[in-house]
Parts: C-alpha cells; sequence; structure tokens
C-alpha cells in the first residue's frame, strides 16, 4: 500500500515563498503528488488556512475520497471465549490454545495460535 499524501503539509509550505520544486526537494514528496494536492485545492477552493484545524485523515478524506480507506487486517477477537477458555480448571494451557485455534478462521491472532 502507497503512502499517504500529507496534504495539510503540502498546502502549509505551498503558501510563499516556497514553490513545488522546493518542497519537493526539501521534503522528498513526488511532484506529481505536489501538483494532484494543488489541482484538487483549486477545484474545491480551499487553502491552508480553511483546514488548519482540521486533522490530517480528514483533510486527506476531503482531497482523494476515493482512496482513504481504513481497514482492519486482523480479524476480531472474541475476548470473552478466549478467558473462559484460559479461566476453565484442570486444563492445560496448551488445551485451551488448541480449542481457541479451532475456532480460528483467519487474523493474525489465528496464525500466532497456529505455531504455538
Amino acid at each position: 500500500m502507497a503512502n499517504k499524501i500529507n496534504v495539510k503539509l503540502i498546502l502549509e509550505l505551498l503558501q510563499p515563498p516556497m514553490s513545488q520544486r522546493q518542497i519537493e526537494e526539501t521534503r522528498h514528496i513526488s511532484s506529481k503528488s505536489i501538483t494532484a494536492v494543488c489541482r484538487r485545492a483549486a477545484e474545491l477552493g480551499v487553502s491552508y488556512a480553511d483546514l488548519a484545524d482540521k486533522s490530517d485523515d480528514e483533510v486527506y478524506l476531503l482531497f482523494f475520497p476515493d482512496k482513504f480507506q481504513k481497514e482492519t487486517v486482523y480479524a476480531p477477537i472474541n475476548y470473552e471465549y478466549v478467558h473462559g477458555e484460559l479461566k476453565k480448571d484442570g486444563r492445560h494451557a496448551q488445551a485451551a490454545v488448541a480449542r481457541v485455534q479451532g475456532r480460528c478462521e483467519r487474523g493474525r491472532f489465528c496464525r500466532i495460535l497456529q505455531v504455538l
């Protein structure tokens, strides 16, 4: 996955006296990214002053709504089930892990359990 463009930083630096070329060289941001932010700011009619109080994620969502996606890589963990299995009397920890492991379908948590 590519890195998100820091839209607020670019808009802040575009205020005089920095040029697009100077931003590219000093901040190591591609010219295509800077140009995309400039064009989108012109389309929306916004400047850094309009967006200064918003978070980076809000600004990125405003500029690039089709690219902004928060995704969860991990499968949801049923903590109630896991804790219940680990609390059972007379059970060895590996047996409890094996039971939990059998109920896993995907996700990092399940892969860790499969290694055990």
